[in-house]
């Protein structure tokens, strides 16, 4: 890595708040690694709701339909024996 890249990436963590910071993931960062804002989670997240919202509103498919009330019909089973 070069100076002036790492020295890019030091500016570049000083400029981010810490309530800007989404939480740590289970794995650890790499040194000098800038996690995404939360404000930029929000917007992927709003983006993809936006997206897929169509998807959202179609019917279930026949077919799941069905395995999902057998898979209700076995949990219920399953709690009564």
């Amino acid at each position: 890595m070069t100076a002036a890249r790492a020295e890019a990436g030091a500016s570049a963590v000083a400029r981010t708040r810490a309530s800007d910071v989404a939480p740590a993931p289970s794995f650890r960062a790499r040194e000098g690694e800038v996690r995404m804002t939360v404000e930029a989670r929000r917007r992927i997240g709003r983006n993809l709701r936006l997206l897929y919202a169509e998807v959202l509103d179609q019917p279930l498919p026949d077919r799941f339909d069905a395995l999902l009330a057998d898979l209700a019909a076995r949990s219920t089973t399953r709690g009564s024996s």
